[in-house]
């Protein structure tokens, strides 16, 4: 443990800031603890054209305005269909001029336009990473495109919880960017640290991977991480019940390791570690 403690280092981020972008270098691992992160990862084709709609869908002021969103929303129509989303990404290399003031009134413009494209919304995280990206001095191409926030956010950590590690196990650019949502306080491991410390560790995240590889027939490490963003861990004792008939489906389970009982009441647990 004293080893430990002495390879980590502290760092503070401010509300609405980010800890790292998507397509960075994975070189840290982070620890809360005070504070929370949003972990935002890249849309999917049919989410980006559930926005598309939303804009189809707008009055516009004037013909002007009705124009400029028609040639907007056709091209869109045509970068975006039947393509991989991971594939289009400008990376966070591509990062514009911090005092363009042509950056500056495009995304109030931007956020001007989803706010009444929020109207239709019942998600409170309708805006929210457009939010985040706006306040962001770079990577505004990384965000956004047109009017379409190309992120969404797909989990909320909390003190205690751990992130980024993924990126540590492998060669690969970050597979998500983390906002943090709140005053945040962490330690943070370097990759260097993290093998030499956690050899074994990190052997545990290449077999996550090669689950969630089998798991989605995905081809690339990429997309696979991507994925597995949106699944925690659980370890359910023998005979352990997992939910009951009638309760309100809010989650999928994936077996990882063991056996599942389906009676016509419940699910019992007869080997343990779940996803």
């Amino acid at each position: 443990m004293e080893v430990l403690c002495d390879a980590m280092d502290y760092e503070f981020v401010k509300k609405d800031d980010p800890v790292f972008h998507f397509g960075d270098k994975g070189d840290k691992l982070y620890i809360i603890l005070k504070g929370k992160v949003d972990i935002c990862i890249p849309k999917v084709e049919e989410e980006i054209f559930e926005e598309i709609k939303d804009a189809e869908n707008l009055p516009s002021n004037s013909l002007q305005e009705s124009l400029e969103l028609k040639r907007q929303i056709d091209r869109l129509i045509n970068k975006y269909r039947g393509k991989s989303s991971l594939n289009l990404f400008p990376r966070a290399s591509e990062k514009e001029n911090p005092n363009d003031q042509d950056i500056t009134i495009k995304i109030q413009n931007i956020l001007q336009l989803r706010q009444r494209m929020k109207s239709t919304k019942r998600d409170a995280d309708y805006n929210l990473v457009a939010e985040y990206a706006s306040k962001c001095k770079t990577h505004h191409s990384l965000y956004f495109d047109e009017f379409l926030c190309l992120f969404k956010k797909v989990r909320t950590m909390e003190p205690g919880c751990h992130f980024g590690e993924l990126a540590l196990s492998t060669s690969l650019l970050r597979g998500a960017s983390a906002f943090a949502l709140t005053d945040l306080h962490i330690i943070t491991l370097s990759k260097e640290n993290y093998k030499r410390i956690f050899e074994n560790m990190d052997q545990e995240l290449k077999k996550k991977i090669r689950f969630f590889a089998r798991l989605t027939g995905q081809s690339t490490d990429e997309a696979i991480i991507k994925f597995s963003y949106s699944f925690r861990e659980r370890t359910y004792k023998y005979g352990q019940k997992i939910f009951e008939e009638g309760e309100i489906p809010i989650e999928v389970f994936v077996v990882k390791e063991g056996e599942v009982q389906a009676t016509f009441f419940s699910f019992w647990i007869y080997l343990n570690n779940f996803i």
